[in-house]
């Protein structure tokens, strides 16, 4: 038998707000069992899905489905089933808006009789106008006008006239009511005046300019900042002013630009400018002399320009003439202060005359007639032997030179230095000159001093094994004289000057005598010995000699590295210098007696320039373990360093006073350098100059200056 089909379904849905923000939908099946699952799509109120998924109902049952969110409605609908769709209205789910909540307040805002009042809403937006009425004082209505305002809006409404007061209401909001007391309001003050400033700006010293900014009208409000600037744009100074009215300050800044200038980013007109070269100091003029003379019997003038003044700007023109007037040689020179030049012409005129267009003072004669033939120098030897084992030694002294001109000293000495016997004597050329000395002496020591206090060890002997040698001096007087390097010689050389350079009796004698750099000396305090450094065989090596020259240097340091600025001490044994051969400049002493070396300091930092304090037991040096170079002791004993100095400049080149009380020290900051010394008992710094170019100090023997 047949059974008839089941029936179809046959589906309907309903939606509707259930709650604030939440729609719910119910979709009924009044038909048939659904053979499949139909889906279902909810969206919003601008057509955004907001929920899709899939149904299927039995026949007679039903689905709930909610979906939440702030739309005003939301659509259901099928694509399986174009009937089926229902809509979800939110609106009467939403709660009431809040109810506007109005404010007024009122004041006098200006002494020409306006009065503000300021309406605001402090609740929900006003669904209609209001109307306000302002009364002055008598009740009469001056002003009236709508108003309508939304969440947190506000109006202001100003009414101006000559009522002493005002009042505001509204006949929509009983509550909204203010009132304007007009005798409040009083002139305001006149605004202060503003700052004028002005800035002028002079060299007031060489190297120094002077800024001042003057305010010439009100007080100002707050600080200004300026900036002072060199001829490069760099700026050079920095910080801030403030002036009250009448005010001025006075900026002062140090350096060596031709230029600086003032300015305020806070004032643009605020700008001056320092021209520097207005203190210039010109250059000094040059002060040429000339001197002549015959220097060799062959026909050989000599002529020296010396420049005593400044540098010389142009090249001058000398002419030499003969005797005839004739010009035998022309060329140019220019020389820079305190330069000088040797010419040279040879001929056979009776004399040379030099001359200079460009000075007319600048003259000199050589005298050729004056030129003879000079005698050869005296050339002294001198041998000791014991003659007797009864104790006579015999000296011989042999001229082979020619005749002494003045006579000279002889000593001789023990081997303690006590004085056996002393006289004179004076050699024609080829002469000796005999001395017996008769004694128990297990040593003797023949000294010559010559006219000029110049005294060298000329010959020793003993009754055991006679001795002929040529040596240093023994301590002994103070011998008058300084001790430089120079390139006199086109090199550096090591020189002994007695008396004053220039004068008939000064002298000038070349301790180091080689082709090499030949530098930094230091004298032995007896003056025995000159110490120095020297490149000549390769590296820098420490050399020392006998003050009087009269015998090669000796070396005294043999490494791969550079030993430099060697220093004696007190003892005049002892040398103190600073050497790179641990790959920094550490400071080392050695025995000039015995060779011995030991290192006194190793920090990683370099130490250099040291300098022994007068009882031997402390150094001083300077040190850049701080990032700038600071002076620093060292306890000779201990090996104890302190620092001695600490500031962001730089100290440099320290000297301990021969009195003990002081160290002397030169301030290096940014390329300016003056000379302080600092009391060691106190730790007082005192500073000595301020000319920013002080270099090369050196103690008075008293080490009070």
């Amino acid at each position: 038998a047949c059974l008839p089909p089941p029936p179809p379904p046959s589906l309907t849905a309903a939606g509707s707000c259930s709650s604030n923000g939440q729609a719910t939908f119910v979709i009924t099946n009044s038909g048939g069992d659904m053979p499949t699952f139909y889906s279902y799509e909810i969206t919003d109120a601008s057509g955004a899905s907001v929920q899709a998924t899939s149904f299927q109902l039995g026949a007679g049952q039903s689905i709930t489905i909610n979906v939440s969110g702030n739309s005003t409605a939301y659509n259901l609908s099928s694509p399986q089933d174009a009937n089926l769709t229902a809509t979800a209205d939110m609106r009467p789910c939403a709660p009431p808006p809040p109810s506007p909540s109005l404010t007024v307040s009122g004041a006098c805002t200006a002494n020409t009789g306006e009065a503000t009042f300021v309406v605001t809403n402090n609740g929900g937006a006003m669904t209609a106008p209001y109307t306000y009425n302002i009364a002055d004082a008598n009740g009469t209505i001056v002003q009236s006008a709508a108003f309508q305002l939304g969440a947190g809006q506000s109006i202001t409404v100003k009414v101006a006239g000559s009522s002493n007061e005002y009042s505001f209401s509204s006949p929509d909001d009983a509550a909204l009511n203010a009132k304007a007391d007009m005798t409040l309001c009083a002139p305001p003050p006149p605004p202060p005046p503003a700052p004028s400033l002005t800035a002028t700006g002079v060299c007031s010293a060489t190297n120094t300019a002077k800024f001042v900014i003057t305010n010439s009208g009100g007080d100002m409000p707050t600080p200004y900042t300026y900036l002072i600037t060199d001829v490069g744009g760099a700026t050079v100074q920095s910080a801030t002013f403030q002036l009250t009215a009448g005010q001025s300050t006075t900026i002062t800044v140090s350096g060596n630009s031709t230029l600086y200038t003032l300015t305020s980013p806070d004032d643009s007109k605020l700008i001056a400018q320092a021209d520097m070269t207005a203190c210039a100091t010109p250059p000094a003029n040059p002060i040429l002399s000339a001197s002549g003379a015959c220097t060799s019997n062959a026909g050989q003038a000599t002529f020296v320009v010396t420049n005593n003044g400044g540098n010389m700007t142009t090249p001058y023109t000398y002419t030499i003439t003969d005797a005839n007037g004739t010009v035998v040689q022309t060329a140019t020179f220019q020389l820079s202060a305190g330069q000088s030049t040797t010419i040279v012409v040879t001929g056979s005129s009776s004399s040379y005359t030099l001359a200079s267009p460009n000075d007319s003072a600048l003259t000199a004669t050589a005298d050729m007639t004056a030129c003879v033939t000079p005698p050869p120098p005296p050339n002294l030897t001198a041998t000791g032997a014991c003659t007797s084992n009864a104790g006579v030694a015999t000296f011989n002294i042999t001229n082979n030179g020619g005749a002494m001109p003045v006579g000279h000293l002889y000593t001789i000495t023990d081997a303690s230095g006590n004085v056996i016997q002393s006289g004179s004597f004076i050699l024609g050329a080829g002469e000796t000159f005999d001395i017996t000395v008769t004694g128990p002496y297990d040593e003797l020591i023949l000294t010559i001093t010559d006219a000029k206090n110049v005294t060298t060890r000329a010959a020793m002997t003993s009754c055991n094994k006679p001795i002929t040698s040529v040596a240093p001096a023994e301590p002994g007087i103070c011998i008058q004289c300084l001790v430089f390097h120079t390139f006199r010689d086109d090199n550096l050389e090591i020189y002994r000057l007695d008396g004053i350079e220039g004068q008939p009796d000064a002298k000038l004698y070349n301790l180091s005598k080689d082709g090499a750099t030949d530098s930094r000396p230091s004298r032995a305090p007896n003056d025995s010995w000159v110490v120095f450094q020297s490149d000549r065989d390769g590296n820098v090596e420490l050399y020392y000699t006998d003050l009087v020259g009269s015998g090669e240097a000796i070396r005294l340091t043999e490494t791969e590295s550079n030993n430099t600025n060697p220093m004696y001490g007190p003892d005049s044994n002892t040398v103190v210098f600073q050497s790179d051969r641990n790959g920094r400049f550490d400071l080392f002493t050695i025995d000039q007696a015995t060779g011995k070396e030991t290192q006194i300091t190793s920090d990683p930092a370099d130490d250099i320039n040291p300098f022994y304090s007068p009882d031997l037991k402390w150094i001083v040096y300077q040190s850049n373990r701080n990032n700038n170079w600071d002076l620093f002791v060292l306890n000779v004993e201990t090996g104890t360093e302190a620092p001695l100095t600490d500031s962001p400049a730089d100290e440099v080149f320290p000297a301990w006073s021969p009195n003990g009380k002081y160290v002397a020290f030169l301030v290096d900051d940014n390329g300016a350098t003056d000379l302080y010394v600092i009391d060691l008992d106190t730790l007082e710094v005192q500073r000595l100059t301020a000319d920013g170019k002080t270099n090369n100090a050196t103690w008075s023997p008293e080490g009070d200056r």
